[in-house]
């Protein structure tokens, strides 16, 4: 009987200790961490150098999402392939909390863009109802607003712009795309153009994603326009690099 207390004893403080490790390790507090980059712009295939920094004393894992290993360290060393890429920090503490963020960075000689040039070879001719934009055979006034993220701008009327499969209308922008909107949507909207004080009419909408960074990734040397087409609509834009 005394072994079997004896046994009972120690499984209970085994528990004991158990729990309470188990309690330290859900209370324990999570670590707020930063990622510090060192030359954020970076010239294929030069060196990145990250730093990390914790609120909490921790023990650091990096994973740069571009297959390579994960490795550690507070103070990491990494180059890209081009393109952008997004670096995540992980932290752990000694009592098990662990917290991670993420940090984008850029392996491009290039930190903005500019959309110099709309070109539409294809528009609709008709609205949904079925009727013209024009009621003359001179064609439509038509325009066009682009957006991308807090960037917003606006082209001049083409008077009497021929619509249809055979459109060829060019339209002259002037569109900074910074590094922070480079993953943003481009929406360019075309307008027919009302004699006020009748309202614009809005004609087609055309939304590109990514636009800047699918173009940094995966097409080297970087290019230099983009096309799109859907049912209705059919052209390119043209880029500058800077």
């Amino acid at each position: 009987m005394r072994i079997i207390s004896i046994v009972a004893a120690v499984l209970i403080s085994m528990l004991y200790l158990f729990s309470s490790c188990k309690k330290e390790h859900d209370n324990a507090p999570a670590p707020f961490l930063g990622i510090t980059v060192y030359d954020f712009f970076k010239t294929h295939p030069d060196t990145f150098i990250f730093k990390a920094s914790s609120t909490i004393d921790c023990s650091y894992s990096w994973n740069f999402g571009d297959g390579s290993p994960e490795i550690s360290g507070d103070s990491v060393n990494h180059v890209f392939d081009y393109g952008y890429h997004y670096v995540t920090l992980r932290g752990k503490t000694e009592a098990g909390a662990t917290a991670s963020t993420i940090k984008g960075v850029n392996a491009s000689p290039y930190v903005r863009a500019k959309i110099t040039n709309l070109t539409f070879s294809k528009l609709p001719s008709y609205r949904q109802d079925g009727t013209p934009w024009s009621s003359s055979s001179g064609g439509t006034d038509v325009y066009c607003v682009a957006t991308n993220g807090g960037n917003q701008s606006y082209t001049t009327t083409i008077y009497n712009a021929p619509l249809g499969d055979t459109t060829n209308l060019t339209f002259h922008f002037s569109i900074p795309l910074n590094i922070e909107f480079f993953d943003k949507p481009l929406i360019i909207k075309v307008f027919k153009q009302n004699i006020s004080p009748q309202p614009d009419e809005l004609m087609e909408v055309v939304t590109l994603d990514k636009n800047v960074t699918e173009l940094m990734t995966n097409q080297l040397p970087y290019a230099l326009s983009m096309e799109f087409e859907s049912s209705t609509v059919k052209g390119n834009f043209t880029f500058y690099w800077q």
